[in-house]
């Protein structure tokens, strides 16, 4: 028979009698995993939107304006763009093909994909072509059809085609179409370009053929980033690895009169300046953090505040304020994220490096530009599993929700009240969610948050979207939340084909017992019934019964009893 358990125990296994019968338990998931009800909640693991098998990468995400929502994302198997759309109640669309409706493609390859919403159930999407250097867009209605209306399905941004050409960024642009950021070519040298599509996919009026020319002075500019400027403009941020830049482009194509015309300089101090975040501060200006090697041991973090008139806030020094001056040493491009408060203020959480291993804090930084919360922050995850790619939404009720990746490729989702301290219910260091990482979310107006991932299973790369309430927890005190048990489950990797782990959380030495059932409720294989140490727990599972024989593929259910509470999942097996 195979091992099924990392610590062998000798004692016989036992039924699942002190809990849940089988046929009790299944009556119990399969309403929850949307089994039976195509209506039904999404499930706890997320929903995968693309080929499990592939290679699925740069996912982006948008509201379908109905509390569902839309994904693209550059499929290098098919080399091409490809979405999906997922209800509010967490179903597929089935006008659109499951495993990804296929958008516009390109023999070198997509990237840069991104996304923006109509506001009439539609999206529009933009992205680069690897191979003619083309910055693309295309109209994606409600049942996945390509916009007939549009002068061309798929329509090119740019007006010179360059391998220069590259790092596309949309925002709204509050009429039904969009505004997009790009690096091109101006006179042979590299420049940031900015240019606006209508709802009905021509160039607006007024603005010039090829974009609007943003850093016309020495150096070369790198990775912009943008925001709505919340009446139809666009605020633009870059760094050209030596300064960082913030420049505001109005509705009308018009650079803004009362900006510099190169721009605001931010910062100019001789250091290594890297990878700005910018988000709007509802008031017609941006905050915008970068990554600041200024101290020369290691890379800080700073922001600024550029107000709608062009200045800096005056409670921003010069060349821009701490978010955090400890050791930080990751320069990989995934430092942190900003969002607004929505009260002129922002949210931010960032990487710091700490004795060998990397944690996550937060700030909250008010409309007045200084920092709400203690220097450097309050600690968001300190555990030694590391916390990578911080991404951050505001709660609707104060603070935010974080989420990271851990070492394992794991993402870890918490919530910071307002206070700074984790919410009611909620803990330091989070608890395990979702197998992906790199995960990026929406209000989705609904009382959700709906995240998407990138999932990374040996050589293959998949889209997931999950989502998580945003409603108060009714637990108190260190309790679990609402709809969740202190076990804090999570299965890697789901679907499997060889063997899966069931990890999961005890707080003190107690009995567990792990048991796995088919979809008509029989039990096929009891896993372990034992007492274990506090800590996280480990249970493989290799696919086979208790009779030792490989069971068929299909949908099983695993479940856990214990003292701490149960907990139950779906578990899918190919073969």
């Amino acid at each position: 028979m195979k091992s099924s358990l990392r610590s062998t125990s000798a004692r016989p296994i036992r039924r699942l009698s002190r809990f849940t019968p089988a046929f009790s338990l299944l009556a119990t998931v399969l309403p929850v995993l949307g089994v039976s009800d195509a209506a039904a909640a999404w499930p706890e693991d997320g929903i995968l939107v693309s080929p499990w098998v592939g290679v699925a990468n740069s996912p982006s995400s948008c509201t379908d304006g109905a509390g569902g929502v839309f994904t693209f994302w550059a499929d290098e198997s098919a080399l091409g763009v490809m979405g999906s759309h997922v209800f509010a109640t967490g179903g597929k669309d089935p006008a659109w093909t499951d495993g990804g409706q296929f958008i516009g493609n390109g023999v070198g390859g997509q990237g840069s994909v991104g996304v923006v919403s109509d506001g009439v159930g539609g999206a529009i999407v933009t992205w680069h072509n690897g191979s003619t250097g083309n910055v693309l867009a295309s109209h994606v209605l409600s049942d996945g059809v390509l916009d007939p209306s549009w002068p061309s399905v798929v329509i090119q941004v740019n007006s010179s085609t360059s391998a220069s050409n590259s790092w596309a960024v949309p925002v709204p642009d509050a009429n039904g179409g969009c505004i997009v950021t790009w690096l091109g070519l101006s006179n042979g040298e590299t420049v940031v370009l900015v240019q606006r599509i209508l709802s009905n996919g021509v160039q607006a009026p007024g603005w010039p053929e090829g974009g609007v020319v943003l850093d016309p002075v020495p150096g070369t500019p790198e990775r912009p980033v943008a925001c709505s400027d919340g009446e139809g403009g666009v605020i633009v941020a870059w760094d050209d690895a030596e300064r960082i830049y913030v420049h505001h482009v109005l509705p009308s194509g018009q650079v803004d009169p009362d900006w510099p015309a190169d721009g605001r300089l931010v910062s100019d101090l001789i250091a290594l300046k890297l990878n700005p975040v910018v988000t709007t501060d509802g008031a017609g200006g941006a905050f915008v953090a970068w990554q600041d090697d200024r101290g020369g041991d290691g890379w800080d973090v700073f922001y600024s505040h550029v107000l709608a008139n062009g200045e800096i806030s005056a409670n921003i020094p010069e060349n821009g304020a701490v978010l955090t001056d400890a050791a930080n040493n990751n320069s990989s491009g995934g430092w942190g994220d900003l969002t607004p408060d929505g009260a002129g203020g922002v949210y931010a959480v960032y990487e710091i490096r700490v004795a060998g291993h990397t944690d996550v804090w937060g700030q909250h930084i008010l409309a007045s530009s200084l920092p709400d919360w203690a220097p450097n922050g309050v600690p968001v995850c300190t555990s030694d599993g590391g916390g990578l790619d911080p991404s951050v939404i505001a709660h609707p009720e104060g603070g935010f929700l974080a989420t990271w990746r851990d070492d394992f490729t794991y993402t870890r989702i918490t919530r910071i009240g307002p206070d700074g301290n984790p919410a009611p219910g909620w803990t330091l260091d989070g608890e395990h969610r979702w197998f992906g990482i790199r995960a990026k979310a929406f209000d989705n107006g609904q009382g959700g948050a709906i995240f998407t991932l990138h999932r990374l299973n040996g050589p293959y790369e998949s889209i997931l979207v999950a989502y998580e309430p945003l409603a108060e927890p009714s637990a108190v005190g260190d309790g679990p939340r609402a709809g969740r048990t202190r076990l804090d489950p999570l299965v890697v990797p789901n679907p499997f084909s060889g063997s899966t782990s069931i990890a999961f959380r005890t707080e003190r030495s107690q009995r567990v017992e792990v048991e796995i059932i088919d979809s008509a409720g029989r039990s096929v294989r009891h896993l372990t019934d034992e007492v274990l140490s506090s800590g996280r727990q480990r249970i493989v599972w290799d696919g086979s019964g208790d009779s030792g024989r490989d069971v068929a593929p299909g949908v099983y259910f695993y479940r856990i009893g214990s003292d701490d509470g149960t907990a139950a999942g779906r578990i899918v097996l190919t073969r």
